[in-house]
């Protein structure tokens, strides 16, 4: 496992925020996704995974909540 990442920190924020939102439990969490209990809690801790299993956990978060805006630059 890499160490923590931007990316991997806002990920594992998303996806702990929709869990606890949506009252769901990391068993059934990552049963639903297709990944152990223990992934899913190193990525809401904000740690990194192996790539197949990062996509697929954004995939699905966001198949649910869509894709963030980025924040556009104010011309002055």
């Amino acid at each position: 496992m890499a160490a923590h990442g931007d990316g991997a920190t806002r990920l594992g924020q998303m996806l702990y925020l929709w869990r606890t939102l949506h009252r769901q439990s990391l068993d059934d969490l990552s049963a639903e996704i297709g990944t152990s209990k223990a992934t899913l809690m190193r990525i809401e801790h904000g740690h990194m995974c192996d790539v197949e299993t990062w996509m697929m956990v954004q995939r699905w978060l966001f198949a649910r909540v869509g894709p963030q805006p980025r924040a556009r630059k104010v011309e002055r």
